[in-house]
């Protein structure tokens, strides 16, 4: 139940491949008996909640999530969760301020820029940003890389320069791969089809 308060809500095979449930008839079987507790939605496969029971048995203080628009992206940020091996450092739509140095005419200008991944995560004390692209304009992701290329310098004098992470469809692996050597950055594309 505490991995479904984490993730708001997520599909039978990602539960199973996050809690080792093997077969997908004991997986099946283990959400059976948790159904006083789930609420179930049918798509491709059934996707779980926590209903108000569930959330008050675990003591969650977050709002029950809602199955709309972007029941897609937040399954493929899921699939980002289980790929690296569930993050106890997993902190989704956190935004922070960054300080970058911009050359305008010869001058150099300090500015403040806005930055707001998806997720914001660690493996092995680095950090990763993610971003989940599923149906993003292509501008809306060169927007995207273009700021990291901007804001990446700045981390080096704090910290090690966190990974940019692109969770995709198989259709535009490719095209981001190009924008981040575009920007001179070595960007890790992942697709539904490689995590699995």
């Amino acid at each position: 139940m505490l991995s479904l308060d984490k993730m708001e809500f997520a599909t039978r095979s990602q539960l199973q491949a996050l809690h080792n449930l093997s077969s997908k008839r004991n997986a099946s079987r283990v959400l059976h008996n948790m159904k006083e507790y789930l609420n179930v939605k049918r798509l491709d496969e059934n996707i779980y909640s926590l209903n108000a029971i569930g959330r008050k048995v675990i003591g969650s203080k977050k709002k029950p999530p809602q199955l709309n628009h972007m029941i897609y992206h937040t399954l493929l940020r899921n699939d980002a969760y289980i790929y690296f091996d569930a993050p106890t450092e997993w902190e989704v739509e956190k935004g922070f301020d960054v300080e970058i140095v911009e050359n305008q005419n010869g001058i150099s200008m300090k500015k403040m820029k806005y930055v707001r991944p998806d997720v914001i995560f660690k493996v092995k004390g680095q950090f990763h940003f993610l971003e989940v692209d599923h149906k993003s304009r292509m501008q809306s992701n060169y927007d995207k890389i273009r700021l990291y290329s901007q804001i990446l310098p700045s981390f080096i004098k704090s910290f090690h320069i966190p990974k940019i992470v692109f969770v995709t469809t198989k259709s535009r692996k490719e095209k981001l791969i190009q924008l981040g050597k575009e920007f001179g950055m070595d960007i890790i594309v992942l697709t539904k089809e490689a995590i699995y």
